[in-house]
């Protein structure tokens, strides 16, 4: 994973105006979501993941962006085609206005400086095999003393 500069003034920003008094993953996603919502203007142009252009609808309902900010988009040039959802960290918007870039800069910025949100923890009891027979044969009558 590159490394990402620390920005001052991006730090302030997004500690101000959108993490202010979030104490939980859920309550930083949240936080995301209406920030995004309150500044991102629809729609827009964008690229997919440097390929494709899109036209960016609306962020995704919010229930799907708990652990990662998505947004609604269509390849710009199939009129009428059902969106699909896309990552906004996939996204480089090419018309948008300035309020709009600053605001996915933004989440692009927090997510590539290694914050994340609502990540599955693992559970090491689930790994265990449940069947006897994945078990190794295990010398349970060993010395750990370091006695010989």
């Amino acid at each position: 994973m590159a490394i990402v500069e620390l920005e001052d003034l991006r730090e302030t920003r997004i500690a101000k105006e959108v993490l202010v008094d979030t104490e939980n993953d859920e309550e930083r996603a949240t936080a995301w979501y209406y920030y995004l919502d309150g500044k991102v203007t629809f729609p827009f142009l964008a690229t997919l993941d440097g390929d494709d252009d899109v036209e960016v609808i609306s962020l995704a309902v919010e229930e799907d962006c708990l652990d990662e900010m998505k947004m609604e988009v269509r390849h710009s040039d199939s009129f009428g085609e059902e969106p699909f959802t896309a990552l906004v960290m996939e996204l480089e918007p090419l018309d948008a206005d300035d309020e709009t870039t600053e605001a996915m800069e933004d989440w692009q910025y927090w997510w590539e400086r290694g914050n994340r949100l609502n990540e599955p923890e693992t559970n090491q009891v689930d790994d265990f095999p449940e069947d006897e027979d994945d078990l190794e044969d295990v010398d349970v009558d060993a010395d750990f003393s370091g006695d010989e």
